[in-house]
């Protein structure tokens, strides 16, 4: 009877060890809960190694999985994709997941072995933003209240302020100022019409063509200039520089900054951190219209780039007076029309600024123009 109940007892101590076993090994997903980064993440996107990016797992069970994927994608701070995980052994997995929307989708494919989160994620802009564009050109006005009709440069506003002094000091000594809006009566371009017109001559000379990669990269075409500003040769922004997502009507534009600005720019603190704001991406307010793209900013969007004038002012006190047709610009006029610049910008009721783009058929036939005399066409805009 004894020996009876001994053997009970092992059986039943026997089956609770194996119960407890199998549930730790059952919790053995639980494990992969974390987050990771630096040495334990190999991450690329779409085939290209990625660093200083950080990856979260939230294990749900023990074949399913958040896969948190931050700041990777322009325009998306926490990623979430829905994950399949599935055992290799011990506390390894593999896991694979997508996220689909009807602008872009993302996969991501890899495995976590001995606490390393190895990822491979492709990115894949579904939208129509895809294509070459280029500046639209200017046209005349089918509006009774504006000397200047749709154009390469987007520009409205809407404001109390009467009159801003552009940076220009003219050959008589005195300084250009412009009311904002136009007047109709004595067909005189306000401030809104005359950077429109100076954009329209200006830039589209410069600026050759802006291509949307359907793997998210943006490039650029545009001109190397001489030392009077005359484009004498194209260069093409390399691919990595700027990346872009189109997401809720927006499209994002991330920059790598530390390729575009100076160190002691990049690593001066800002009042809003508009370093993480360019590097996570730039919101766009999206205008798509058949072969027309429409890509803008608001005031919501431009306040806080305001706190960076300080910054620019500080770079630009050092510089030599610069003549650009219409007059001469100095240092301490550009600091003065920057200042203007806030206050307009942070008490207009609305203003918006952006680009107007047209599909690019023949993106191959683009080229600077040789020799284009831009003071020459500055001076011929007669306000």
């Amino acid at each position: 009877m004894k020996k009876g109940f001994i053997y009970l007892l092992l059986l039943v101590l026997g089956v609770a060890t194996f119960v407890s076993c199998d549930d730790d090994d059952n919790d053995g997903y639980k494990r992969i809960t974390a987050q990771y980064t630096a040495a334990n993440l190999k991450l690329t996107l779409n085939g290209k190694e990625i660093s200083g990016k950080t990856v979260s797992i939230q294990a749900l069970n023990e074949t399913t999985a958040n896969l948190i994927l931050k700041s990777l994608i322009p325009g998306e701070t926490n990623l979430y994709i829905n994950a399949l995980l599935t055992n290799t052994g011990g506390d390894n997995y593999s896991l694979e997941g997508k996220s689909e929307t009807t602008d872009r989708v993302i996969t991501a494919e890899g495995n976590i072995t001995e606490g390393v989160l190895t990822l491979n994620c492709t990115f894949k802009v579904t939208s129509k933003v895809v294509g070459n564009w280029k500046l639209i050109e200017q046209q005349e006005s089918t509006d009774p209240n504006e000397l200047l009709g749709k154009g390469p440069l987007h520009f409205k506003i809407a404001t109390d302020i009467d009159s801003i002094r552009l940076p220009l000091i003219l050959s008589d000594g005195s300084k250009l100022s412009f009311a904002i809006k136009d007047n109709i009566e004595k067909q005189e371009a306000g401030f809104v019409s005359f950077t429109k017109a100076i954009f329209a001559i200006m830039v589209p000379n410069f600026l050759y063509n802006i291509e949307l990669q359907e793997d998210g990269d943006l490039t650029a075409t545009y001109a190397v200039t001489d030392e009077n500003m005359n484009p004498v040769d194209t260069v093409t922004l390399a691919e990595g520089i700027a990346r872009y997502n189109v997401k809720d009507g927006k499209i994002y534009i991330a920059i790598d900054v530390e390729e575009l600005l100076p160190r002691s720019v990049a690593q001066d603190q800002q009042p809003v951190n508009i370093l993480t704001i360019l590097s996570e991406g730039l919101p766009l307010i999206l205008d798509l219209n058949g072969d027309n793209m429409l890509a803008y900013a608001d005031k919501t969007m431009m306040v806080p780039f305001m706190g960076m004038m300080d910054v620019v002012k500080a770079l630009v006190k050092d510089m030599e007076p610069m003549d650009i047709g219409l007059g001469i610009v100095t240092a301490e006029a550009l600091q003065t029309f920057l200042d203007e610049v806030v206050t307009l910008v942070t008490t207009s009721e609305t203003i918006e600024i952006g680009l107007n783009l047209g599909k690019n058929a023949n993106p191959q036939l683009t080229s600077p123009i040789q020799g284009f005399d831009w003071k020459s066409a500055l001076k011929s805009f007669n306000k």
